[in-house]
């Protein structure tokens, strides 16, 4: 299995970049001998930016090794039971649709909060419920990554911020920039927006 996925990354980052969408896409029972090294090329394929998909067929499948790759590596895993003939297929038709439905590839997401103004936490809630980490590349400037987003489905976030008391009024409480890839080669960019919050006596605080 770690050879089998060691190929596939190789020949994936042969066409990697700008623009591109890559994908791996291993079919297996999920034993090996190698599994210290599927872990590592799984993190290596969340840093090329490559989608990797992890299809564990069979009854003794090894479920806690697959999991922590598609983990790893910021991708999907599914369970085909051995009596599902259209397992994978299904599975298959379904990732390469996914992709060519893709509108805006390594989405990232950019934050300027104003003093006193702290972000706690990034949820993705739309359309699967997970927590997405944010890095501070420079001080007060935070980013987080959204993937790929598709043209035809809607994607919903959750920002949680704690925010400073103020006298009641319009305030703008962080600028926000989407910058995103198209396939045109260059990096394409929103610009910054402001995002306001309109504080009255009784909505102060977090």
């Amino acid at each position: 299995m770690d050879q089998g996925i060691e190929l596939g990354l190789a020949e994936a980052e042969k066409s990697a970049g700008t623009g591109r969408l890559s994908q791996v896409v291993v079919l297996t029972d999920g034993e090996t001998s190698g599994e210290q090294l599927c872990r590592q090329l799984a993190q290596r394929a969340a840093e090329k930016k490559i989608h990797f998909t992890v299809m564990g067929i069979g009854t003794e499948w090894n479920a806690s090794l697959l999991k922590d790759l598609a983990r790893l590596a910021e991708g999907k895993w599914y369970y085909i039971d051995e009596s599902d003939k259209d397992g994978a297929e299904r599975i298959f038709l379904e990732e390469f649709g996914r992709m060519a439905a893709a509108g805006f590839t390594n989405v990232e997401m950019h934050l300027w909060p104003v003093k006193d103004v702290r972000v706690k936490r990034f949820r993705q809630v739309v359309p699967e419920i997970k927590e997405l980490a944010l890095t501070e590349p420079d001080e007060r400037h935070l980013t987080a990554s959204l993937g790929t987003l598709e043209w035809d489905k809607t994607s919903r976030y959750i920002l949680d911020l704690s925010l400073p008391r103020r006298p009641d009024g319009n305030y703008v409480i962080l600028q926000m920039d989407m910058s995103y890839d198209l396939g045109s080669g260059r990096r394409e960019s929103t610009g910054k927006v402001p995002l306001q919050i309109q504080y009255t006596e009784a909505g102060q605080g977090y």
